[in-house]
């Protein structure tokens, strides 16, 4: 959304031009974010009418039709999740799940917000079935299809609670303070797809203990590397509560005031954000919160 010109360049420009001068057949990767906000209770499917809320899903969007319009076909990915030789660590099952093994606890806000998830091996299957089904079926050029887990429409709280089926210690927060930014709220069916024989093999439970076993690999390997990050950071922690705990007990204050919420500048992602749980220990501790940041739109209350 910083960058709206570079979003239309790359998201929507290039593949325009690509369906309406392709020779041959081209199968668009794009994602189901475009269904936006929703209750979280009716299933989205190709017939639902398209919601974006961001330039990204926008741009994602209107690609979507100039492919569909030009006689291609539209994959709608699910939250992809999974290990693969660079593999993401923000989408939201590794991100969770990295946090479970590296920090053990996750604060959670709106955390009845739901996703539909898919393993990333399962996508390239999608797609490479899909080269193979339109051969023989036409009638699948010019149509999106749904490319998720269908027994995967999970809230972020049923999510961390999987993953704490693995991670038993892992300490999981919900949190009224504020919003989320990421207002995607939605449940999707992928019966479309799944009615022309296409199956997909890895469960979210399959990419969870993939992950676990990625993330003590690579942080064994950097075990000095991440340690010393790890302390640093912990240590600034500490000596952040001791001068509030200073300040609570010897000079009784009640009021505080933060300066920044997201947990980096120029974003407006509270996902990690210090200045969050700082804010949640304060207010535990009955001292009144006030915050301001730029980047946020609605302020805590």
């Amino acid at each position: 959304d910083r960058d709206p010109r570079t979003a239309k360049e790359v998201n929507f420009d290039h593949v325009d031009f690509i369906a309406k001068h392709s020779r041959g057949h081209v199968i668009y990767p794009n994602s189901n974010s475009g269904y936006g906000m929703s209750d979280g209770q009716e299933y989205c499917t190709e017939d639902t009418p398209l919601n974006p809320i961001s330039v990204y899903g926008k741009t994602k969007c209107e690609a979507e039709k100039s492919i569909l319009n030009n006689g291609q076909t539209s994959l709608r990915l699910a939250t992809v999740f999974g290990t693969s030789y660079r593999f993401r660590k923000d989408l939201l099952v590794n991100d969770f799940t990295l946090k479970a093994v590296q920090d053990g606890y996750i604060v959670l806000f709106e955390s009845h917000f739901k996703r539909n998830f898919i393993h990333i091996r399962d996508v390239v299957k999608a797609l490479i079935y899909m080269i193979e089904y339109e051969k023989h079926n036409f009638e699948a050029c010019g149509e999106p299809y749904n490319v998720g887990l269908s027994d995967a429409n999970l809230s972020k709280l049923q999510l961390c609670q999987l993953i704490k089926n693995h991670i038993p210690d892992f300490d999981i927060k919900t949190s009224d303070f504020n919003s989320d930014p990421d207002k995607r709220n939605y449940i999707v069916s992928n019966a479309k797809l799944e009615a022309t024989g296409w199956i997909p093999e890895y469960s979210l439970d399959d990419g969870i203990i993939e992950l676990i076993k990625a993330y003590k690999i690579l942080i064994n390997t950097n075990t000095s590397l991440l340690s010393s990050i790890k302390i640093s950071n912990e240590n600034h922690k500490k000596w952040i509560y001791t001068c509030l705990k200073n300040l609570i007990i010897n000079k009784k204050i009640k009021k505080v005031a933060i300066w920044g919420l997201a947990y980096t500048e120029n974003t407006n992602t509270l996902r990690r954000s210090l200045a969050i749980e700082i804010s949640n220990w304060l207010i535990d501790r009955n001292i009144k919160v006030f915050a301001y940041d730029l980047n946020i739109k609605k302020l805590p209350t």
